[in-house]
């Protein structure tokens, strides 16, 4: 199988604002770029890389741009089953309000708890586990970089590694946070970015 080497996007003003960006979609910040300029210095020397699939939101977009000029030129495929989780009338709330609203807790207790016109959160990671899974088949032996969102990126590790979405915050990355999974007869984690505070 594949080696996925799965990238979240930089920084945005909503990341830097400290708020949840899901469907919202704003351009990263100088910060942002300087993330991913680094992240495609650690990533150039694991390759090469065979193909870059990326989220259609525009920070992605741009994140996976900025990767291929540490990288080099590849053959990028957007797929919308990598888009960021959903939040509905919820998005571009800040932790602390979404605590309040008891997001968090009513995913604990039901993972297919869907905010108002939001996505249910278990569906989200099955989304995006189904389309890291199919990449992989796609191409055995190869490695594969897929660029995409700290939520749904981190349900779907949970999902695959522990059969549980609930699990996501284990998996947490940082903007421009990486990590490396082998999808084979048991998914496997080879790396994953620790999520600095």
């Amino acid at each position: 199988m594949a080696i996925l080497t799965l990238a979240r996007h930089g920084q945005t003003l909503d990341n830097a604002e400290d708020r949840w960006e899901g469907r919202r979609d704003g351009p990263l910040t100088p910060e942002g770029r300087r993330q991913v300029e680094a992240l495609g210095h650690r990533l150039k020397p694991l390759g090469p890389y065979a193909v870059v699939y990326v989220s259609p939101l525009g920070r992605a977009v741009e994140t996976a741009q900025l990767l291929l000029t540490a990288l080099g030129e590849l053959p990028v495929r957007t797929d919308v089953r990598l888009a960021e989780y959903d939040f509905g009338a919820w998005d571009g709330l800040t932790p602390a309000e979404l605590r309040a609203r008891g997001f968090w807790e009513s995913v604990q207790r039901d993972p297919e708890f869907a905010p108002p016109l939001g996505e249910p959160f278990g569906a989200a990671a099955r989304r995006v586990a189904t389309a890291l899974r199919e990449v992989a088949a796609r191409h055995p032996g190869a490695r594969v970089a897929a660029v995409g969102h700290g939520l749904v990126l981190a349900a779907a590790l949970a999902l695959l590694l522990d059969g549980d979405p609930r699990r996501a915050p284990r998996y947490a990355l940082g903007n421009a946070g990486m990590a490396e999974l082998m999808l084979d007869s048991g998914p496997r984690l080879i790396h994953l970015d620790p999520v600095i505070s």
